[in-house]
């Protein structure tokens, strides 16, 4: 979002982004992308209508006899 209002304020005008502006926001946004999808998969959030993981509720293996 942060390099589309970059783009537009320089194509509208407003000031002027060198083009090269929007290899760092891009990285830096999708850096930002993978850490909160990682706190997410740690934490254990899912979205909804995810089915809850079947992993917690099956048996150990050798535990059943």
């Amino acid at each position: 979002m942060t390099t589309a209002v970059v783009y537009f304020g320089d194509a509208g005008g407003a000031w002027d982004a060198p083009w090269f502006v929007g290899i760092p926001l891009v990285c830096g946004g999708l850096c930002v992308a993978a850490v909160v999808g990682t706190v997410r998969r740690m934490m254990g959030l899912r979205s909804r209508g995810a089915a809850p993981d079947p992993a917690g509720s099956r048996p150990k293996a050798g535990l059943n006899r």
